[in-house]
């Protein structure tokens, strides 16, 4: 995957599970986080940054869908 992200110049997009963006912050090779905020109380779940340690994020926009449903971009700041 790194060699991949090395040699392509732009932007690597993809869909993906909680796993692997935790596999892909481990791994240094997340630049950007895109996430969908639902406007509904959910009693459990998977959390989605579990085992990888703190990652600050900083806020690059937010935007609100007509259905009340958050898009957020956030940088990954490995350095923080």
């Amino acid at each position: 995957m790194r060699a991949l992200k090395d040699r392509v110049d732009g932007d690597i997009a993809m869909s993906g599970s909680a796993t692997t963006v935790r596999w892909l912050i481990a791994q240094g090779l997340l630049d950007e986080l895109a996430l969908l905020v639902h406007p509904i109380a959910v009693g459990s779940g998977q959390r989605l940054f579990e085992g990888t340690g703190t990652v600050p994020l900083r806020l690059l926009s937010s935007d609100t869908l007509p259905t009340g449903v958050l898009h957020l971009r956030y940088a990954v700041d490995y350095a923080g």
